[in-house]
């Protein structure tokens, strides 16, 4: 099992922050650090990242003894990564934003790819499609089938609530049933079953075999009801180092000792000496 830290940085995504944020994880000494594509300024122009900005990026990269993982977030680059979206034109757009990760991965040796399978924006439409309609389905067929051309795995993770939006995979029931790794985000977990009243434990005990990296963080349980996030009022994904929220980690957890895959620790803002103490625990409870 390796254990990382995510590279969240300042609201100015600037690559001194990104460097920062890197020699912070290094002296640390975790070993592994997961980027995050929206907050890498790389210059993206069309379909590309500026070739410049990525190989000075490599070159930055290369200076540290980190293994890398990346996370492609609904919202990024200026752009709704959003594969379930009602339009047919950001779906395709979103898949080519995909595409592009991925290359990048590989030339960065980053491996997985964490994503989503996105949102659907109520425009009107009834509610059997809003429940999994043309779009949701075409998602979830769609997403996972993108690392069939490419050397990094893809993988899906569970999506925090929106009740106004509607993301899809809140409950592990709807994707029990498809073959993609998953990535179980933990503080969207206990979100999710808090609101919509199921058992953290049923994350485990139908994804277990498919889950293959976890992203570890704490909050209060609380939807906000136009689904925001806000740290001062306690709402929504608030991202708490564990422990300084109500997230019952051992029930998240407890089904996967023996764990091989990757923890990615995802704290905002970053502290340095939260860290060590959430290492420790997640070790205790997945160490076989």
């Amino acid at each position: 099992m390796r254990v990382g830290v995510a590279v969240f940085t300042t609201a100015e995504f600037s690559m001194d922050d990104v460097v920062q944020r890197l020699d912070d994880i290094e002296r640390l000494g975790v070993g592994h650090a997961e980027l995050r594509f929206g907050d890498v300024p790389l210059a993206r122009e069309g379909s590309r990242f500026n070739p410049r900005a990525l190989t000075e990026f490599q070159d930055i990269l290369s200076s540290y003894s980190l293994t890398l993982s990346a996370h492609a977030a609904i919202y990024q680059d200026g752009f709704r990564l959003n594969p379930a979206h009602p339009s047919a034109s950001v779906r395709r757009r979103s898949l080519e934003l995909l595409r592009l990760y991925l290359d990048t991965c590989e030339r960065l040796d980053a491996s997985p790819l964490i994503t989503h399978l996105g949102k659907v924006f109520p425009d009107g439409k009834d509610d059997e499609w809003l429940k999994g309609g043309e779009a949701v389905a075409e998602a979830k067929r769609t997403v996972p089938a993108l690392a069939h051309d490419s050397s990094v795995p893809l993988v899906i993770e569970n999506s925090n609530v929106d009740p106004v939006r509607v993301a899809v995979f809140e409950r592990p029931e709807e994707v029990a049933d498809l073959e993609f790794p998953v990535c179980l985000d933990i503080g969207h977990g206990w979100v999710s079953s808090s609101y919509h009243g199921f058992e953290p434990e049923e994350f485990v005990r139908l994804l277990k075999k498919r889950i293959v990296h976890l992203h570890v963080h704490d909050n209060l349980g609380r939807v906000h009801p136009e689904g925001e996030s806000n740290p001062e009022e306690g709402w929504g994904d608030i991202h708490l180092p564990i422990g300084k929220g109500t997230c019952p980690v051992e029930r998240f957890l407890k089904g996967l000792r023996g764990f091989r895959g990757t923890v990615v620790l995802e704290q905002d803002p970053f502290n340095p000496e939260d860290v060590p103490p959430v290492v420790r625990r997640v070790r205790q409870l997945l160490d076989g």
